[in-house]
């Protein structure tokens, strides 16, 4: 497919030092179109309402997911749970081992009063969900180009019945992981001492990357209207799995090598971080979605 570049003053900038390499330009031309669509889009403005959203709707998820975590199973997969698998999507960083330890801190109280609480996140959770999915509903249609039908009390139904699903596997994760720290125990103990720490670290990061999968699945699969491709659907897990667990770590390294926001916001520091990381997962999020529909038109030879 042979595109052209629209800016002109691009063109000229090329033309000036002399690259006039077809490739190249189509290249370039193909970047140019990309970035006009994620322009079009918005999606680096409805990653900071979403993200915004996700701060508002976790705090009645975990009451629920608290509450009855508590009530079945009780308070030690709570904390194994929220140490090791929320661990796994922070970036491995000083204020994220801080935040853990607050929440986990935080949950002694709570859990001694989540009948209480529970009910409260339940009622709570039921009208903030409908508003955080109906965000990202409106931003993968906007990017897999899925009108939005007139009514949406049907799509409200569905999005408690996500947040059902959702809270369900809360519940069995926290539930297996204490079966699964048992088995990589076991197993772990019957390796040489040399590889004892490579098979702890593979063992628990594909355990993390399955809960991902699990739930970028479900976000690609049920929020959009209807149901994408599988080509669209897949690349968009893939790329988003990749992308959050490389810039965990480039995140870390920013917060630790970079910038100091505890100079700035003081005792806040930790909220302002993990603002930000949830203002970056939202992005990537939206970004895998653009990339794969990009993709798909590419493929399919849709470009304009």
């Amino acid at each position: 497919m042979q595109l052209e570049i629209k800016d002109k003053d691009l063109l000229k900038f090329l033309i000036k030092i002399r690259i006039k390499n077809k490739k190249f330009h189509t290249i370039i031309a193909l970047f140019e179109r990309f970035i006009e669509r994620a322009e079009s889009h918005h999606i680096f403005l409805i990653a900071a309402g979403i993200s915004f959203n996700i701060v508002l709707y976790i705090i009645p998820m975990m009451l629920v997911a608290i509450y009855l975590i508590n009530l079945i199973f009780g308070v030690e997969p709570v904390t194994s749970f929220i140490t090791e698998t929320i661990g796994k999507v922070l970036p491995p960083s000083q204020v994220s081992a801080d935040f853990l330890q607050t929440l986990i801190d935080e949950l002694n109280f709570i859990l001694g009063k989540s009948s209480i609480l529970g009910w409260i996140g339940i009622g709570t959770l039921l009208w903030l969900s409908s508003t955080l999915l109906s965000s990202f509903r409106t931003g993968l249609n906007a990017i897999f180009h899925i009108p939005t039908p007139n009514i949406f009390l049907l799509y409200k139904i569905k999005d408690i019945f996500l947040i059902i699903v959702l809270t369900f596997l809360i519940l069995i994760a926290s539930f297996i992981f204490p079966l699964i720290s048992i088995t990589a125990t076991l197993l772990q103990n019957s390796l040489p001492d040399s590889m004892r720490f490579v098979f702890s670290r593979l063992y628990m990061t594909s355990f993390s990357l399955l809960i991902s999968f699990i739930l970028f699945y479900l976000l690609f699969r049920f929020v959009p209207n209807r149901k994408m491709d599988r080509f669209i659907r897949f690349v968009s897990i893939g790329l988003c799995l990749f992308f959050v667990e490389i810039s965990r770590y480039i995140f870390a390294w920013y917060l630790s090598g970079v910038t100091s926001y505890g100079k700035f916001y003081g005792t806040y520091a930790i909220l302002a971080s993990i603002a930000v990381w949830l203002y970056y997962l939202t992005l990537i999020i939206l970004f895998s979605a653009e990339s794969a529909q990009f993709l798909n038109d590419l493929r399919l030879k849709k470009l304009e």
